[in-house]
């Protein structure tokens, strides 16, 4: 998408939806829709609230301000839309289904349980080398636009860090279900077992936290032996000594 004579538009990394100088996939279709219609027209009706993680540690580094943002899903439930047509292939979403709840999980174990992002060890490590060294060289600029903060990089680096851990898990445990049962496991069930994930993880955590470096994880977990998956990425509040239950994700609380 271009503008006559400005160029590409830069991405809203800040998902600031007041001005469109700069430009989310879902911020695209308000704003057409607004150029459309004169401004008469205003989607979705129903944005999403973050107003919970908006005093977090989270939402700071990524430099986001705005206390409603929007996905395409508010989309799906705005009323002067109508669905015209619809295909699904639950095969081809099947990584993004895994995704969805590991994301709803780790924003729940945030606002639930203060659960915070570190960026010491690799994280931080990584963070240096690509800002300090390979930035000013002019790498990585498909993947690292000009306009994305050093913030907000290292963030996605720590997160992904965390949600790449979980995923190897989850699809481990979908695996299995599948061979012992024939079927993938429905969306409440994948909560419920993350929920196992974490609980099992932050003990284990515990029990190892003070003789291990900051430098401890690198590489991908061994799923065979008893490692860490990801609390090694997480500042754990004090109140989670003993790894509680986190009550959003217990279909029986």
């Amino acid at each position: 998408m271009c503008r006559d004579q400005l160029g590409p538009v830069p991405y809203d990394f800040n998902m600031n939806f007041q001005d469109s100088e700069e430009l989310s996939c879902s911020e695209l279709v308000r704003f057409a829709f607004a150029e459309a219609t004169g401004g008469r027209i205003g989607i979705p009706k129903y944005p999403s609230s973050v107003n919970k993680l908006s005093n977090k540690k989270l939402f700071k580094d990524l430099g986001i301000k705005e206390l409603e943002i929007f996905s395409p899903s508010d989309y799906e439930a705005d009323p002067s839309l109508t669905l015209i047509a619809e295909w699904k292939d639950y095969s081809r979403t099947y990584g993004t289904r895994i995704q969805d709840a590991i994301l709803t999980s780790v924003f729940s174990w945030m606002t639930q349980m203060n659960y915070e992002l570190t960026y010491t060890g690799f994280t931080q490590g990584m963070g240096e080398l690509y800002w300090r060294f390979l930035r000013p060289m002019g790498l990585g600029q498909q993947m690292v636009p000009t306009n994305m903060t050093r913030g907000f990089f290292n963030t996605i680096l720590a997160l992904n860090s965390v949600t790449g851990a979980l995923e190897n898990a989850m699809r481990r445990v979908e695996n299995q279900n599948r061979w012992n049962k024939g079927w993938g496991l429905d969306y409440k069930t994948m909560l419920v077992n993350l929920e196992e994930i974490r609980k099992s993880d932050c003990k284990e955590y515990l029990s190892r936290r003070n003789g291990m470096s900051e430098n401890y994880f690198l590489g991908e977990p061994d799923l065979s032996k008893k490692e860490l998956l990801f609390h090694q990425f997480i500042n754990i509040p004090t109140e989670a000594g003993d790894c509680q239950e986190n009550q959003i994700n217990n279909p029986e609380s």
